[in-house]
């Protein structure tokens, strides 16, 4: 079982119509846990329906996981699945996701989830250098 979580900001090709809403999966945002990605099941899920989308507000969706390259090497993307609209219309250009892919070992095999849930936005993130008071 695996479990990878990284920041996502909305971009113009995750809100453009009649598309698959990538999510660009960063080797630079995940580091060492990228190899760990790419290596597990969750990888290999490139089937249609494969991966359960789990969207900020608990609707369901489906997906997969696209793999490819280009002139930065190898990369790995989440696309969304299924009837138009695939996505929430709530999303809005620069707005802050916690993107989780999980993967769970069940009595009939392997599970797959992406669980997309709101961030706060970085102004209101406690940081180190925050004071209390």
């Amino acid at each position: 079982m695996i479990s990878v979580s990284f920041r996502f900001c909305v971009n113009r090709s995750f809100l453009k119509k009649r598309s698959q809403h990538p999510i660009h999966i960063s080797r630079g945002k995940l580091g060492h846990a990228y190899r760990t990605l790419q290596t597990s099941g969750f990888a290999r899920a490139e089937r249609p329906g494969q991966v359960l989308v789990i969207f900020p507000q608990g609707e369901r969706g489906c997906g997969h996981i696209y793999s490819g390259a280009n002139n930065r090497g190898p990369y790995l993307q989440l696309k969304v699945d299924g009837e138009f609209p695939r996505i929430p219309e709530y999303f809005k250009l620069g707005d802050d996701l916690l993107v989780v892919f999980t993967e769970l070992l069940t009595s009939t095999g392997y599970e797959y989830y992406a669980i997309l849930e709101r961030d706060l936005p970085r102004s209101l993130q406690k940081t180190d250098n925050s004071q209390t008071g």
